[in-house]
This record gives C-alpha cells, sequence and structure tokens, in this order.
C-alpha cells in the first residue's frame, strides 16, 4: 500500500503565503525605486546640509540675508572694551544672542557692570549703537549643559528696520567651515553632554582662525544658526551649533508684540 502524501500543517501554509507575499512585495518596490531613479530629477548633493524650516512670517525676522548685514556684537563698554558675544538683528528693538551671553547681564556677580552693556551693528558704513534695555533668557535654559542655549537683547534705542537691510560687511569675519557627521560628532561631545535634536557640529576648514560664541553659520546667504559652545578654535570638542529654527516659534512671540 503506498505511502499517503503528506499534509501541510495550518503553521507550515501561513509561513509559505507570508513569504510569497513578502516576495511579491519587495518584487514590486524594487520596480517602484527603479522608474522612481529614472523619472524623477533630485536635486543637488549640498541640499543634503540643508536645515528644514517651518513657514513664518518674514516681516517679522526673516533670517535670509545679503553681506551678513544683520550680524552685530554685544560688547562691554569698559577699558579696554571686552567682547561678550555675536548677535543677530531680528527686529528695530531685538536682536537673538546666546543664553549664555545674555544671561550673563543678568549675574549678580555682573551687577558692577549692568550699565556698561551695548550693543553695535555696522549700517551702510556707519557704527550704529544702543544700551540695552533688558535681556530675555529661554526659562530652560541650563549653564550646566548648555540647554535650550539661546536668549535675546531688547534696544533701548531701536534700530531702524528700514536701514538694516542694507549691509556692510567691512567689520565680518568669515572662515569657511565643514559639518562632521552626527556619530563622529557625539563622539567628541557625548563626554561632556548628550546632544540635543536641534544642534549639529562643524569644524574649520583650516587651522587658526578662533569663533566667538553666537558666530552666525551662514549657508547660501541664509543664517541656520550660532556657535552655541565647544572649543572656540574647533579643536578637541569641535564647534557645536544650534539651529535657530527650532527656536523660530520662542523668538517671533515676543519680537512681534
Amino acid at each position: 500500500m503506498p505511502p499517503k502524501p503528506a499534509k501541510y500543517t495550518r503553521g507550515e501554509k501561513c509561513l509559505c503565503a507570508h513569504i510569497v507575499i513578502t516576495l511579491a512585495v519587495v518584487a514590486i518596490l524594487t520596480i517602484v525605486y527603479i522608474v522612481h531613479l529614472f523619472l524623477v530629477t533630485h536635486k543637488e548633493y549640498y541640499d543634503a546640509f540643508k536645515i528644514t524650516r517651518r513657514a513664518y512670517d518674514p516681516s517679522i525676522s526673516g533670517l535670509s540675508i545679503s553681506d551678513y548685514q544683520s550680524i552685530g556684537v554685544a560688547y562691554l563698554n569698559t577699558t579696554p572694551v571686552t567682547t561678550v558675544c555675536v548677535t543677530l538683528l531680528l527686529h528695530a528693538r531685538w536682536s537673538l544672542a546666546p543664553a549664555q551671553c545674555t544671561s550673563m547681564r543678568d549675574d549678580p556677580d555682573m551687577a558692577l557692570y549692568l550699565y556698561s552693556w551695548n550693543i553695535k551693528y555696522k549700517i551702510n558704513g556707519k557704527h550704529i549703537n544702543s544700551d540695552i534695555k533688558r535681556t530675555l533668557t529661554h526659562s530652560h535654559f541650563s549653564r550646566e549643559d548648555y540647554h535650550n542655549n539661546i536668549g535675546l537683547f531688547e534696544h533701548e534705542e531701536p534700530i531702524n528696520k528700514k536701514m538694516y537691510y542694507v549691509g556692510d560687511t567691512s567689520d565680518s569675519v568669515v572662515n569657511a567651515v565643514r559639518p562632521i557627521y552626527s556619530y563622529k560628532c557625539a563622539i567628541y561631545a557625548d563626554p561632556i553632554v548628550q546632544l540635543r535634536d536641534y544642534e549639529f557640529c562643524v569644524a574649520f576648514e583650516q587651522d587658526g582662525p578662533i569663533a566667538d560664541h553666537g558666530a552666525m553659520l551662514v549657508m547660501n546667504s541664509t543664517i541656520i544658526g550660532f556657535f552655541s559652545w565647544g572649543d572656540i578654535k574647533g579643536k578637541g570638542v569641535p564647534l557645536i551649533i544650534l539651529n535657530i529654527i527650532h527656536f523660530r516659534e520662542w523668538f517671533e512671540s515676543i519680537v512681534s508684540l
């Protein structure tokens, strides 16, 4: 009597069906991918280093600039003059800066210099100075790990909004930088503090330059971040850049009041 043909169990049938379906899906996706490569035009490679931005009101604080005209400096009007940090002009009465800079003005140990703080921009070949009326530091800023390292200076005298669209680069120092892969950045930074999702690393193309805190990262004439923390020479720990766009809702809600 011949042996009966083997019967597949329900589990074996299910497994076989899953394998067939998976192979079919892979084949379909492969075909779609090949069609995509031939029919879709891709952007240039440099777009990979472009930071996604949300919709915004450019009348408030457009960060797209020409000739870096919106970059200034906060300093102590002492002898000698002391540079504190680089600033970004957002509005006639407001400038953006690292929180480690804005919080310094409110530090009790700096009380003696409270009225020595000034802010300066160069516009149409002329230096425009203003005293600082007050500072606003992000409420969740931490000096321990530079978390939310962003703040605002309010100018005592308004810097005419119509004026700062004409730039003057004679006082600007521009140094080329290159991006650093996230995993390499983490190797340097994580022993100090774990990087946040709004931070990334760059390094100077050549040895020698020094970055002031708040120095702006400009790509394709657009400011996308500033030097938040790290080695000012870019050695040891790279330059850690804070993505300004991440905090746009925070500062626009203030400067638009």
